[in-house]
């Protein structure tokens, strides 16, 4: 049992959202040969993942941290990659709420968010990556690491 079962229920389905979006929208840019449509595209996405993390960020302040305690391991998970697709200053924040978790309680903590927060941190911050998990696509649209 969470304390927050219904914003963890929330967080899940705002993830679920996202990653939907997500998909649709990466298999727009491989695909798209109109480079206008793919630019509106991109704006709507932007503004509907804007609204999602915005509403995580009111979420984490009502719940005050995403412990597996507090809204369990599935939204802990939806708050971390929502991070991910907010700004760096969020990003730093969540991933230091996340850094302190698992230094006060390491089963208390959805830990394995923690390596791919700091690496999208350090590519955001033009450092290379520490644990290698952010895949970036060149012009080509090949896979490169850094």
């Amino acid at each position: 049992m969470v304390t927050y079962p219904q914003q963890a229920q929330e967080l899940i389905a705002l993830l679920k959202a996202d990653q939907d979006e997500k998909r649709e929208a990466g298999r727009a840019y491989f695909y798209a040969s109109d480079k206008k449509l793919l630019a509106a595209k991109r704006a709507k996405l932007k503004q509907k993942t804007q609204k999602r993390t915005a509403r995580m960020r009111q979420i984490l302040a009502e719940i005050e941290e995403p412990s597996i305690s507090n809204i369990g391991v599935g939204a802990a998970q939806a708050v971390s990659v929502l991070a991910l697709h907010d700004s760096l200053d969020v990003l730093r924040r969540v991933l230091k709420i996340f850094d302190d978790l698992y230094e006060r309680d390491k089963n208390n903590a959805y830990y394995q968010a923690i390596p791919s927060m700091t690496d999208r941190v350090l590519i955001l911050e033009r450092k290379p990556q520490r644990f290698g998990t952010q895949w970036l696509f060149d012009a080509a649209k090949q896979p490169i690491r850094d």
